[in-house]
């Protein structure tokens, strides 16, 4: 901001530096805006390009979109057009704000150069680098990235410098040179660039065993090289991959031994230990958050330990999957940046299994997995891999309703591994998804008889026995879930729809009475009771059970959301949307409870504010078919059916291959009477999606 009213010739003279850090964020923004309109005299059309080349989270793109282009949209008198480019970030074009300001915006994948294209940029920049090899060295050591590029080609390195582990000791000194002039000093900063991060004295004398102290202070006052953040201290990208590789190279097996040292300060944090739950007749015994939060560093270490990728880097992916596919793909991730700071190139199995990774969140191409049953790749995987493979595969045919196929996939993985406890419960839940819950009934058996502590199990056996009638068996399974998992309260949810369903709903309160009685300080216990009785149609007495549950846990968003929906039920829709504005406060991606607020502005008559809630749902759960029925629905009582109808025009231009948009486009022209244009929309989605 500052920068922008320097340059201008007309206000800034007048301006002092002092007034404008006082300036808010969008004032500054719209004097920009004016500074464009100013300078464009009488362009009809303004192109505003904007380089996110390195990684930018998504944050960053929504902020070109809602704060500046809709924070100054008034002030823009001519053709404004965004286009952002990137290799990471809008790689994949899937921004929930395009559906409002696609139009405005040009999404740019940007790759890295071609081996041809680097040999133009250098026969252009750096006419004296001839040489294929010299070239192919070049290629592989920059990646083809043009910053890379740029910086060697005006530091005016010679074609030496590029090849051999010699030229990597000279791109290092040449670096340094200048600044770094120790010997000592150099290799202290060789070993800090093993460290994606340092926190403290303690975390160097991982790395360096001698002079630890002076290293530290050394490291942690150089700001040229060290960055600093609230917490931890980094060595900048460029220079630290260039001393990373540059070790590697010189002394591998040093270099795998400090790295070794730092996996295992890693893997000491997690527990129980990879070791343990590695087996297959076993389940996870470690939280999603624990996952995420351990492994990323685990996997960046176990590839540089071993010098590239290893049998136990795959397994390790792939098993974590079996529990969070998000957890697997931040391990994934973390390895291949492993990968990428070693100049290596990504082995093909890997790439199969990223793309099996990435195909089961949200709704996967039928497409992609299609190809991922058929791939080769996985011919290469070790028995232990296989199965998890094919486990993983069902799972996204699971996810498409293709339940045969799914099924197909599940006896694979249990073929090759007879004692693979997920597969099991997974064949089981897919085969209870056709109604053959005689048949999901010896899956989930076969699951506890290897598992004998696997609650979710016991749960599913019993909703199949209660599908079937035989409510006292299922009432047993319920229970003994219980017994295993006291504070899961989803098994008492089954249990409590059952007894209420037979007539035994006072029962089921006297076990809530019991539990808080034995634990007063219960939030769930009371909570879940309150839904109990909302089931029971007495909104009364839930309203209690979830005041006592939000009075012992005031940031229990779900009991705000659920008290809101007694409210609702009685009618007092003031009061419920109340909850539910409490509800995101606490829990701002409660896509639920925006679409529960949604209802109830309907329900007031207070439409506009409705359709912002519903889109707000939707942005957040892009794929929830029930968000969109809503919205359709409010927009076609309001007369706006072109509105509804152009919003899955605009999602199916972006994204032509999303068949869930096609049928729900069927669904939107069925509901207004269009039959004919309804079942083009059907066709299309079964084109896309044959199994749905």
């Amino acid at each position: 901001g500052e920068r922008v009213f320097q340059s201008r010739e007309h206000t800034a003279r007048s301006r002092k530096i002092e007034d404008l850090r006082r300036l808010r964020e969008e004032e500054i923004i719209r004097s920009l805006v004016h500074e464009l309109n100013d300078r464009c005299g009488h362009n009809t059309r303004f192109l505003l390009v904007i380089d996110t080349y390195e990684k930018v989270p998504p944050e960053v793109d929504e902020w070109l979109v809602k704060t500046f282009l809709l924070g100054c949209d008034e002030d823009i008198d001519f053709d404004l057009r965004l286009i952002i480019s990137g290799r990471h970030a809008l790689k994949d074009c899937n921004r929930h704000w395009q559906e409002e300001f696609g139009d405005w915006i040009l999404p740019l994948p940007v790759a890295p150069f071609t081996r041809e294209e680097t040999a133009d940029f250098l026969a252009r920049r750096r006419p004296d680098i001839q040489d294929p090899e010299t070239i192919e060295a070049i290629y592989r050591h920059t990646g083809g990235y043009p910053l890379w590029l740029s910086l060697w080609a005006e530091r005016g390195l010679g074609p030496e410098a590029f090849v051999s582990v010699k030229d990597l000791q000279t791109m290092e000194e040449r670096l340094a040179e200048g600044v770094v002039g120790d010997p000592q000093h150099r290799e202290w900063l060789r070993r800090a660039a093993l460290f994606r991060r340092f926190e403290s004295r303690d975390d160097l004398a991982l790395i360096i065993d001698r002079d630890t102290d002076a290293a530290y202070d050394w490291l942690t006052h150089q700001p040229t090289l060290v960055e600093g953040r609230e917490r931890f201290w980094k060595l900048h990208d460029i220079p630290r991959n260039i001393f990373l590789v540059s070790f590697f190279a010189r002394s591998p097996k040093e270099f795998r031994r400090l790295a070794g040292n730092l996996l295992r300060h890693y893997q000491a944090r997690l527990a129980p230990p990879w070791e343990e739950w590695r087996p297959l007749n076993r389940r996870i015994p470690l939280s999603v958050d624990d996952l995420k939060a351990y492994l990323p560093d685990i996997g960046y270490y176990r590839v540089l330990t071993d010098g590239g990728v290893g049998e136990v880097f795959v397994d390790m992916v792939l098993r974590t999957a079996d529990k969070s596919p998000e957890a697997a793909e931040a391990l994934l991730a973390a390895g291949l940046q492993a990968l990428e700071d070693l100049k290596m190139e990504i082995p093909p199995e890997l790439e199969t299994v990223r793309a099996l990774l990435t195909a089961p969140t949200g709704k996967p191409d039928p497409q992609v997995v299609n190809r991922l049953e058929q791939s080769s790749q996985w011919e290469k995987f070790s028995d232990y891999q296989k199965a998890i493979y094919w486990n993983l595969v069902g799972e996204c045919f699971y996810v498409l309703d293709s339940y045969q196929k799914a099924n197909e996939k599940y006896r694979k993985a249990v073929t090759i591994e007879p004692e693979y406890v997920y597969a099991y419960f997974n064949w089981g839940y897919s085969l209870a998804n056709l109604g053959r819950h005689e048949e999901a009934i010896e899956k989930y058996r076969k699951a506890v008889e290897i598992d004998p502590r696997y609650a979710a199990a016991y749960n599913n056996w019993g909703n199949s026995l209660a599908w079937l009638g035989r409510h006292e068996e299922a009432i047993e399974k319920y229970q003994k879930a219980i017994e295993i998992e006291p504070e899961d309260y989803w098994h008492y949810s089954r249990l409590d729809d059952l007894l209420v369903e037979l007539g035994r709903g006072e029962e089921a309160i006297d076990r809530y009475r019991k539990i808080t009685e034995r634990d007063p300080d219960s939030a769930r216990a009371y909570k879940q009771w309150g839904n109990l009785l909302t089931r029971l149609g007495r909104h009364e007495e839930a309203i209690e059970k979830y005041r006592k549950a939000v009075e012992i846990d005031p940031q229990d968003a779900w009991a705000y959301s659920d008290w809101g929906d007694s409210l609702a039920k009685l009618g007092r829709h003031e009061e419920a949307i109340e909850k539910y504005r409490k509800t995101v406060e606490i829990a701002p991606q409660n896509a639920w409870a925006y679409r529960r607020w949604g209802d109830s502005l309907a329900e007031l008559g207070r439409y506009e504010e409705a359709v912002q809630k519903y889109q707000k749902a939707i942005e957040i759960k892009p794929d929830n078919y029930w968000y969109h029925s809503r919205l359709d629905d409010l927009l076609v009582k309001l007369g706006r059916e072109e509105e509804a109808i152009n919003r899955y025009r605009k999602i199916t231009e972006r994204n032509p291959d999303s068949a869930w948009a096609y049928e729900q486009w069927g669904d939107l022209l069925t509901r207004l009477g269009r039959h004919e244009e309804a079942i083009e929309k059907y066709r299309k989605a079964i084109e896309i999606d044959p199994q749905n």
